[in-house]
């Protein structure tokens, strides 16, 4: 979501210390012909050379391509077609690089700035925009989907910003498995091209280098980029909502609750009262941490100015049971602060916990370069950091209150709390209409009255209704085999899999790179097998009892022959309404499968394999000989470094008459 890369500035606004004009020299700066903004931070003490890039890119609607932004300033943060030689240049360099949504930043050192400098302008000017990159991206953007919308803070985040901005406000916009889907390649060239520009980007050097040198430097890598048009457009303020009004998301899996309060006021950078809203979320984050710090946790306060409109946020993260406490503390504080202004103790105190990180701070050449490009982007003075002590001191109480007062909401903001449904009932007395609105993941409201199970409807039917969605428990009845041929994309290069299925329970799972296998899992009904690049191994009982339920042809039909089935209530998959159905078989095997309200296709599974929380997506049903099979299956393993997994389909085949021979292995 774009306003989660804005409120990135928040903590370099919470901790940001001018340093004197001895210690830290105002930025100095140059212009090329083509408009590309060069800010030079010269310091002398500063080991090696440090480099940022950042492009300011326009806030506009996305649409049903809701992403393609981002995936756009990732793609070309991945760099040109030569990067594997360059890359084994900045490893030889003992260099730095990180490249994302926030830019290009490098660090090497002094004697290496001419090769550096080639290869940011190569990254910049000249990125590859290679498919299999992107299909790489699009899979690792649909797993962080998944993780996001199971983290409350997340969900707190996102849903709060649809409500304060709204949904066709850039900044309301959220991705979705959909839109993301939706995005091609062609998109992102397109974007790429029509909007990374020089007269709309800054690059930063900062350490023991002079202008002219700078200047030299730049000239020679980056004089021949071309301008182009740039798309500007203005977005009214949002209306404030009549009361306060208290939103819910429930997450059955959340061992915390997030809360966030938030709502749209106008604040650019550069403000007068910039330096005042700055000393207002010191107060209001030492008075919530001084009451709040012993239940809650991961306090976020502020007003983040920004160039299109700026939002107000109060957070934290609390138990679940504790969320009505946090939200009648928080609006209390925010009505003293409107009401009584600060006695001179406590405004001293504020001045002082900025003081204290002064230092550490300015010391951060991050911290530094992202200082120089807001001077850029945003027209400010070339010192206007380094008035910090001066315009803080000279703030008084009376006109810290003054900006409570305007800044502050009175009772007109949004309140969301993304915690356990049965925490919602306590937060109706916030709420100006006496109730608590329900809303899915993505921000859109949820009927109160369709949470419950509908009469006549129990966890065996929705299982019942599934085996009908995808033919019907005669049709399924009639398949005798199975066989998929399936491919993904792992760490570059192709991985393909062919599962063959054969009732009652034998399977065989080959895995291949290049034309080499890798594994072979094999279960002829009684005994598994497993080959890993030929050698045969040892399997637990945990490990053979896994291959045999992976045997079933269709494991919902088993689910109702011998499993213990339990309704799990009605949650959220990727936008989308699902009915839980908790699993345990006669073996103890347990899981959660998540079944889509309207067309009773499975939308989700959830399994713990070797204490590992396994997560299958399935999507993009297709129909096989009369029966709906998957057609794609996102896989994600949490907490674990592995990467996500998504497998597409092939090819399908029902009924070719499989020997019993090929499901063992000798």
């Amino acid at each position: 979501m774009k306003y989660l890369l804005l409120l990135s500035l928040l903590p370099l606004l919470l901790s940001a210390q001018p340093a004197t004009r001895k210690q830290q020299p105002p930025f100095q700066e140059f212009r090329l012909d083509n408009g590309l903004r060069v800010m030079v931070v010269q310091n002398k003490k500063l080991p090696d050379l440090h480099f940022h890039f950042f492009t300011q890119l326009p806030v506009a609607p996305e649409e049903n391509l809701v992403g393609y932004e981002e995936l756009t300033a990732v793609m070309q943060a991945i760099g040109p077609a030569s990067k594997a030689m360059w890359d084994e240049q900045v490893a030889h360099w003992g260099a730095l690089f990180t490249a994302g949504p926030d830019g290009i930043m490098a660090v090497c050192q002094a004697r290496y700035r001419e090769q550096m400098m080639a290869f940011m302008a190569d990254m910049v000017l000249r990125p590859a925009f290679d498919p299999v990159d992107f299909e790489q991206l699009k899979i690792r953007r649909l797993a962080k989907l998944n993780t996001e919308i199971n983290t409350p803070a997340t969900v707190a985040a996102n849903v709060a910003a649809v409500l304060a901005f709204g949904k066709t406000h850039p900044y309301g916009e959220l991705p979705t498995p959909q839109t993301i889907r939706n995005i091609e390649l062609k998109h992102c060239r397109t974007y790429y091209h029509a909007f990374y520009r020089p007269e709309m980007s800054c690059l930063v050097i900062m350490g023991d280098v002079r202008l002219p040198d700078a200047r030299k430097l730049v000239e020679s890598h980056f004089s021949n980029w071309q301008q182009g048009g740039i798309l500007t457009q203005s977005f009214e303020l949002p209306p404030l909502p009549r009361s306060t009004q208290i939103a819910y998301v429930a997450l059955p899996d959340a061992d915390t609750a997030a809360v966030r309060m938030a709502y749209p006021v106008q604040l650019r950078p550069g403000d007068p009262d910039f330096w005042k809203t700055l000393l207002l979320n010191t107060v209001l984050l030492q008075r919530l941490n001084d009451k709040a710090g012993k239940f809650a946790t991961d306090f976020q306060f502020g007003i983040t100015p920004d160039r299109e409109m700026a939002l107000f946020v109060a957070a934290a993260k609390v138990p679940s049971r504790h969320s009505d406490s946090l939200v009648g503390l928080l609006l209390n504080e925010i009505e003293v602060l409107r009401r009584e202004p600060l006695s001179e103790t406590e405004m001293e105190r504020a001045r002082q916990l900025l003081h204290d990180t002064w230092k550490w701070t300015w010391g951060r050449p991050f911290r530094v370069s992202r200082f120089a490009i807001d001077v850029a982007r945003y027209r400010l003075p070339a010192d206007f950091f380094h008035r910090w002590r001066e315009q803080i001191s000279k703030t008084t109480p009376q006109q810290l209150h003054a900006a409570a007062r305007k800044y502050l909401p009175e009772e007109q903001a949004h309140i969301l709390v993304a915690g356990q449904r049965e925490d919602a009932a306590a937060l109706t007395r916030f709420d100006g209409d006496g109730r608590v609105v329900f809303y899915d993941v993505y921000g859109t409201p949820i009927d109160d009255n369709n949470l419950l199970m509908p009469e006549g409807l129990d966890a065996k039917g929705i299982i019942e209704g599934y085996i009908q969605a995808v033919g019907g428990q005669e049709r399924l009845a009639s398949i005798s085999d199975l066989t998929l041929h399936m491919s993904a994309q792992v760490q570059g290069q192709e991985v393909k899999m062919t599962i063959q299925k054969k009732g009652p329970g034998k399977a065989l799972v080959v895995s291949s790179v290049q034309g080499n296998v890798l594994t072979k899992i094999a279960f002829d009904g009684a005994q598994a097998s497993v080959y890993a690049m030929g050698e045969k191994q040892a399997l637990d009982d945990q490990a053979t009892a896994s291959i045999q339920r992976q045997a079933w042809l269709f494991p919902e039909i088993e689910y109702l022959r011998s499993g213990s089935l339990s309704f799990g209530g009605l949650e959220d998959i990727n936008g989308r309404k699902a009915w839980r159905v908790d699993v345990v078989t006669q073996k103890g095997y347990a899981c959660s499968e998540y079944y889509d309200v309207e067309t009773a296709l499975k939308l989700r599974s959830v399994t713990i394999e070797a204490g590992m929380r396994v997560v299958n997506n399935y999507s993009d049903y297709r129909e096989q000989q009369g029966i709906l099979l998957p057609f794609e299956i996102l896989t994600t393993f949490a907490g674990e470094q592995q990467p996500p997994m998504l497998m597409r389909v092939s090819e399908a085949k029902l009924n070719t008459g499989l020997s019993d021979s090929i499901f063992f292995i000798r």
